[in-house]
């Protein structure tokens, strides 16, 4: 809950944010009125903070040029931000990004009063957060240099791997989002001219180029993003009946590969991929049961996999425990007639 010294602790941090702040904007943001957003800088300004204020249309407050306060003045609740930020990058699938987040909170919590300090160190103590596997770790540099050529609209050439292939691609980057424990890079394929999603972990270099691109008027987000993303051209148009309730079906598929939408006690998935091969291991890889409804080779990719699976164990059962499961496979499994869509 804010009080007078935590609201006059977070204008100075405003004022230093911008070289002109108006009134009106300070009073919104520190949620209160303008009359008294005065009163405050008449305080600050009795106990020598030079800050200067201005009249008519454009009138405001502004930092006297050159003044600056002392570094990491913290409210207990920003403190409390901090370390929670702090604390997630150290499990953000950063490479590096533990040792850095370390030592960040330390220099954190020697400025810190010793109050203050206590509660972060509680956070610390007692929070566990299980975020990023290991061998999902995305490298700092690759972060920074997607994330850069996204703001300044510059093209990036990757190599991408995917179903143990390596290509080449040169990607219009629009927004780098995490989600579920990974990072994706979402933009404009030229390879695939459409709009695709790409894991970061599986990005083995990136180049930025000189080219730039004309980032499109409809991208305001990331749910948009994600509709586009669906909406967009591919290979292949996949649709899928999860037998998974919608909420927990959303805890396994990022938004940004596929639509959801309850059915009974089911979730439709229905996705745009250009990789079959990597779509029939992710469907295995949910741990539960599904109707293909489209398309057709999806199925026929997902009974090349199973066939692959009982020639793999069979050194350890009979041929004819073998011969009698790949005649079980031989029919669709889980496959939608037509009148069923």
């Amino acid at each position: 809950m804010y009080n007078p010294t935590t609201r006059l602790l977070s204008l100075l941090e405003l004022l230093q944010m911008a070289p002109h702040v108006a009134g009106p904007e300070l009073a919104a943001q520190l949620g209160v009125d303008v009359r008294t957003v005065r009163h405050y800088v008449t305080i600050l300004q009795d106990a020598g903070i030079p800050i200067v204020s201005t009249t008519g249309r454009t009138g405001g407050y502004a930092l006297r040029p050159g003044f600056k306060l002392p570094p990491l003045m913290f409210s207990d609740d920003e403190a409390s931000a901090v370390t929670l930020g702090l604390l997630l990058v150290q499990h953000a699938g950063l490479a590096g990004s533990m040792v850095a987040a370390t030592t960040a909170l330390g220099k954190v919590e020697r400025v810190l009063p010793t109050s203050v300090r206590e509660r972060v160190q509680a956070f610390q103590s007692v929070l566990v957060l299980d975020l990023a596997p290991d061998e999902q770790r995305v490298a700092q540099t690759l972060l920074r240099v997607l994330s850069t050529a996204a703001q300044q609209n510059q093209q990036v050439q990757i190599q991408y791997a995917t179903s143990g292939q390596v290509s080449e691609r040169v990607l219009d980057p629009y927004t780098v989002l995490y989600h579920r424990s990974r990072w994706y890079v979402i933009g404009y394929c030229h390879l695939r001219q459409a709009i695709r999603s790409f894991r970061l972990d599986r990005i083995g270099q990136a180049l930025v180029l000189e080219r730039r691109f004309i980032r499109p008027a409809n991208l305001s987000g990331r749910a948009s993003l994600a509709d586009l993303l669906n909406s967009g051209p591919a290979l292949w148009d996949v649709d899928v009946l999860i037998m998974l309730a919608l909420d927990e079906a959303r805890q396994h598929i990022p938004p940004a590969l596929a639509r959801l939408e309850p059915q009974g006690p089911s979730t439709r998935m229905q996705a745009a991929v250009g990789d079959l091969e990597w779509m029939a291991r992710f469907l295995i890889s949910l741990g539960c049961r599904f109707t293909i409804y489209a398309p057709v080779e999806l199925r026929q990719t997902m009974q090349r996999i199973a066939l692959d699976v009982l020639d793999s164990l069979a050194t350890s059962v009979s041929e004819d425990q073998v011969a009698s499961s790949r005649e079980g496979i031989s029919a669709p499994v889980h496959a939608a007639h037509d009148s069923d869509r």
